[in-house]
């Protein structure tokens, strides 16, 4: 007789999600909830593991909310969004996989390729359709 099937393989790990939202509103990964208003025009380190990155840059911003119905009274916020996001990531073959997107250009994001100890550089420009949002399209 044949030699039997091996088990079929377990499913990945399920992970907490988070989510960034609003000017900005946090969701951790507990289901822990925090508003956060960065310093002007800094940075800051939103993930950091072995091999993956993601830093966003804040900048403060006041704007007035409400005033959309009889009985939305208007608000001055004091807050602040996350106009810029880096992200970097070391691929499995060594890579070093670099983008860069910004919230005023929001169709296109910088990508750069590199290789440890190569001297070899892939800067390429991502653009996302608005017709086709979950179609992106590299230019080199």
């Amino acid at each position: 007789p044949p030699p039997p099937s091996p088990p079929p393989p377990s499913p990945p790990p399920s992970y907490p999600s988070t989510k960034i939202y609003g000017d900005p509103h946090f969701t951790g990964a507990h289901g822990d909830r925090f508003s956060f208003r960065g310093g002007n025009r800094t940075v800051y380190a939103m993930h950091s593991s072995r091999h993956l990155q993601v830093n966003a840059r804040f900048v403060p911003e006041t704007f007035v909310m409400g005033g959309s119905c009889k009985t939305c009274k208007l608000k001055t916020v004091h807050g602040s969004f996350v106009k810029e996001l880096y992200v970097t990531a070391k691929s499995a073959s060594d890579l070093n996989v670099r983008v860069a997107y910004s919230a005023d250009q929001p169709s296109r994001a910088k990508l750069t390729v590199t290789a440890d100890h190569v001297d070899f550089e892939m800067p390429t420009e991502m653009v996302v359709s608005k017709f086709k949002r979950d179609v992106a399209m590299p230019r080199v």
